[in-house]
């Protein structure tokens, strides 16, 4: 299992595959699946 933990000051705003939206907050990690999208300032990363 790939995560991913949130290491800044500000918290991410994170897409499902499934569409549902919820923040990580700093110090707070998420396990890496195909589809996510995580909005980190104004970079998106998807996940194949």
């Amino acid at each position: 299992m790939l995560g991913l933990k949130n290491l800044s000051d500000t918290a991410w705003q994170v897409t499902t595959a499934s569409g549902q939206q919820r923040e990580l907050l700093p110090g707070r990690s998420i396990r890496l699946e195909a589809g996510l999208a995580i909005r980190v300032g104004e970079m998106v990363a998807h996940v194949r």
